[in-house]
């Protein structure tokens, strides 16, 4: 009985243990599960975050989308409002000019008071000055070929920029906003380099009279080169293009020559340029006019004491044929063709005067030693001056050009000297 009495103990022992056992797994089992449930609810609640993040950023793409569309539809609309300002800026100020009727010192003047009146308005200053800024400029600052190089016209709206840029100058509604500091930096910048100067840093009206600067330069620029080509033609028919070279043509005479220049420089003056800028401009031709003769004389390498008596007499026939039309020009002429007339006084005079450096300064003031060593190099005796040049002044001379200051030679036929015609108008 005892030994049955423990069997059943311990079978009871056994299955109390069991059980406890399969308690322990349903429990591990639940815990499990639980915990598989608390993953699944974790991953849920990220897998909802994560689609409210994406959603937020979607929206978020949107508005930056959006605000950039409107931002360039703002910019787009601006530019429209821009250009149609500027159209009406463009046929206001082309009404103004008339340039393409051509016109006189009344029409320029009329026109200039009219755009003048318009911008010094306050509304005009302080909100639309810089369209009427870009639609000036399209107006004056024109391709020369849309001109066919035409020096009237050309001359007509260099003419206009200068009135108006002394009007505007003037202009006491503009004077009160114009950074004259600035302005003067900015002309003097123009007149150094001959480019143009820069608005950087400028308010409205500021770049305005510096824009209008630039484009009278740019314009007295186009004009130099087209009366240089117009006079080309004619430099080369005049007589004293003949005596330069010795080759007589027959029926050659300095008239058209003369009758060109009192012509253009009657042109120049009639519509109201001032005079420092008309002066400038005839000046220019006529130092246009001593470079050309000049460089013909030096690829002629053939000279003598009687050639200088020829251009000293050419030249003195042509200055009495402008006197008879423009004696005022025929003074200019006379001061201005200083090359070819210190050639002639150098072929005519004893080439002693030139072994000294400074002495040939002082005689030859408008030729460097470079020049005057060609002249004498090729100088040959004749009945005027029969003792030839001495072989020791050629070795001095050679010496003094061999020095690196005496490299120049020849001159520029275009001379285009830079000119700031806003400084000559503001002076």
């Amino acid at each position: 009985q005892k030994t049955i009495d423990e069997l059943r103990a311990a079978i009871d022992d056994e299955r109390q243990q069991r059980a406890e056992e399969r308690k322990a797994q349903l429990n591990g089992l639940a815990a499990i599960a639980a915990e598989r449930k608390l993953n699944s609810s974790d991953s849920e609640r990220r897998r909802e975050s994560e689609e409210r993040e994406r959603r937020m950023e979607e929206k978020e793409r949107e508005r930056e989308l959006e605000l950039e569309r409107q931002h360039r539809q703002a910019e787009m609309q601006q530019a429209e409002a821009l250009r149609e300002q500027v159209h009406r800026y463009r046929k206001f100020f082309e009404e103004c000019i008339g340039a393409q009727s051509g016109g006189d010192a009344k029409s320029i003047q009329q026109g200039v008071i009219k755009i003048t009146t318009h911008l010094a308005q306050p509304q005009v200053i302080a909100t639309s000055l810089l369209p009427a800024v870009d639609a000036l400029e399209l107006c004056l600052d024109v391709e020369t070929d849309d001109l066919d190089s035409d020096p009237g016209k050309l001359l007509y709206l260099l003419s206009f920029g200068c009135a108006l840029f002394t009007a505007l100058h003037r202009e006491p509604a503009l004077r009160k906003e114009l950074d004259a500091d600035l302005l003067r930096d900015a002309l003097g910048e123009l007149a150094a380099s001959g480019q143009a100067a820069s608005t950087e840093g400028a308010n409205p009206v500021t770049v305005l009279l510096i824009t209008l600067a630039n484009v009278c330069a740019g314009l007295r620029s186009d004009l130099c080169a087209a009366l240089f080509e117009d006079l080309d033609s004619q430099l080369n028919k005049c007589a004293l293009y003949d005596s330069l070279l010795l080759k007589p043509r027959g029926g050659t005479s300095n008239a058209a020559l003369a009758d060109y220049l009192v012509k253009q420089s009657r042109l120049v003056r009639q519509l109201g340029l001032p005079d420092k800028a008309s002066d400038d401009i005839v000046w220019s031709m006529v130092r246009h006019m001593d470079a050309y003769f000049f460089n013909v004389l030096v690829d002629r390498k053939s000279y003598s004491a009687g050639v200088g008596f020829k251009i000293k007499m050419a030249l003195s026939q042509l200055k009495e044929t402008i006197s008879k039309l423009d004696k005022p020009l025929s003074q200019q002429v006379d001061q201005r063709l200083g090359r070819v007339v210190e050639v002639a006084n150098l072929l005519s005079l004893p080439k002693s005067m030139v072994e000294d450096e400074e002495t040939a300064h002082d005689v030859f003031p408008l030729l460097n030693m470079q020049q005057i060593r060609h002249f004498v190099q090729y100088f040959a005796p004749d009945d005027a001056a029969p003792d030839p040049v001495p072989p020791e002044l050629m070795r001095k001379l050679q010496a003094i050009c061999a020095k690196p200051e005496n490299a120049s030679f020849t001159v520029k036929a275009e001379d285009t000297q830079p000119v700031n015609y806003a400084t000559l108008l503001s002076s």
